[in-house]
């Protein structure tokens, strides 16, 4: 587990990773990602979700060789191209801010909700925020984020560069950068590899192509659990706007 604290004037707040029922300190305002069980507390908004999980223990062999096979000839291709690997496991805030700049240009593209500045600022500080990118000719062409505990090691973020015209190597690329995001989980320690949940009703092509990594799928809860003190400045704050 690990909690990430996102305090604002009115109360403090945080996010929760991986939860496994540990004794803790909430917040006034507790939202809770990818819980192991739902706490006998007075959560809200529970939601109950898939993950596709690869075992790190498992031969890098055995791994590899779990992937469908247009995935592994693509990896290879991918090679030849000289596609490279960066990651940065200790970003800076201008790394961020780098990062979080291209992201939100891609979001904008795709209408995805962007990353705000104060919460991925606030990942960070936490220590607990890595990003990867596969790159060539010094230009990058994808780029993918991850949250992790001492264990876990979850995707948090893929997007590619919008300027990017070649959509075949891209495609590669993807494919590639997780390979060599597995190979870099594998030699830092981590236990679990998380491709960051699956929903085969809002974006089956997505979780489609997750599970082509093999692994096998585990089931999480996000909710959040708010103090009297957080509910009542909400209340106050419709009152406010008239709602």
């Amino acid at each position: 587990m690990f909690q990430v604290s996102l305090n604002t004037t009115l109360y403090s707040r945080k996010h929760i990773w991986f939860y496994k029922s540990e004794k803790m300190e909430f917040a006034e305002n507790n939202m809770f990602f990818q819980a192991y069980s739902v706490p006998d507390l007075d959560v809200i908004n529970v939601k109950e979700f898939l993950t596709q999980t690869i075992d790190l223990n498992l031969k890098e062999e055995a791994i590899f060789d779990a992937f469908k096979a247009n995935y592994k000839n693509e990896i290879r291709r991918a090679e030849k191209e000289g596609i490279s690997f960066v990651v940065v496991d200790t970003p800076s805030e201008k790394e961020f801010l780098h990062f979080n700049s291209e992201y939100n240009r891609f979001c904008a593209q795709k209408n995805l909700v962007p990353l705000g500045e104060d919460v991925g600022l606030a990942y960070i500080k936490s220590g607990k925020f890595i990003i990867t990118r596969a790159m060539i000719n010094d230009q990058e062409i994808l780029t993918h984020t991850y949250v992790h505990d001492a264990g876990r090691i979850r995707l948090y973020t893929s997007s590619h560069n919008i300027d990017f015209a070649d959509e075949k190597l891209r495609g590669w690329a993807n494919k590639y950068l997780h390979w060599k995001d597995i190979q870099y989980s594998i030699n830092s320690g981590y236990k679990l590899y998380d491709l960051g949940g699956l929903d085969f009703v809002n974006t089956p092509g997505i979780s489609k192509f997750k599970i082509g990594f093999g692994g096998y799928e585990e089931k999480f809860y996000e909710f959040s659990l708010p103090s009297g003190k957080y509910k009542l400045i909400k209340k106050l704050t419709r009152l406010l706007k008239g709602k």
